[in-house]
């Protein structure tokens, strides 16, 4: 049947842990846009704390220990068999970070994927739109949270060089520079 959501719409979409032992609940998506009958969904908290990748070594997007979770465990897990013939592939190129000496990688499809920094910086208005709130499985994963239990979440774009991500630190900056994944921890 035809999905009929607009952007700004809040809606429920698979399920996944979000308890601090690990209780599942439902998964609840903010419609970032909506173009051509499919939605660019993001989660409306930070669900989970994983490395951009999980070596300090020169990596782009296309062989990031992150892709290869987003689109793997991460989909088997919080989808049913229904659900996922729903979510459709989308074919991505990076953007890279031309500021940050960066190239963009060559293009990708994806199904569930990070966005890029241009995208945070066009589908939200300032940083407080950028704030998520960090479920307690995540931060009970190693999730860095604000005081306002905000947390930071990664981007599909290079930092300042192939070992560094960009990202959404917990207070809702795009870190363009980015940090450097081998160490860190985001959503």
């Amino acid at each position: 049947k035809p999905f009929s959501v607009k952007a700004g719409d809040r809606l429920p979409f698979g399920q996944y842990p979000q308890g601090e032992n690990g209780e599942t609940e439902p998964l609840v998506w903010r419609v970032l846009d909506v173009q051509d009958g499919k939605a660019l969904l993001i989660t409306e908290k930070v669900i989970d704390c994983v490395k951009y990748h999980t070596t300090r070594s020169e990596v782009d997007w296309t062989n990031s220990s992150l892709r290869s979770w987003l689109n793997g465990a991460f989909v088997s897990k919080a989808f049913d068999d229904t659900e996922q013939k729903r979510i459709a592939a989308s074919e991505r190129q990076s953007t890279g970070s031309p500021s940050r000496g960066t190239k963009g990688e060559s293009a990708v499809r994806d199904r569930v994927f990070a966005l890029s920094v241009y995208e945070a910086d066009k589908y939200f208005l300032n940083d407080d739109d950028r704030n998520a709130a960090a479920t307690p499985y995540a931060k009970k994963r190693g999730c860095y949270t604000s005081r306002f239990n905000n947390g930071c979440w990664w981007l599909c774009s290079p930092g300042k060089d192939k070992t560094f991500a960009a990202y959404v630190s917990s207070i809702g900056d795009v870190f363009r520079f980015g940090r450097p994944f081998g160490l860190h921890k985001c959503a």
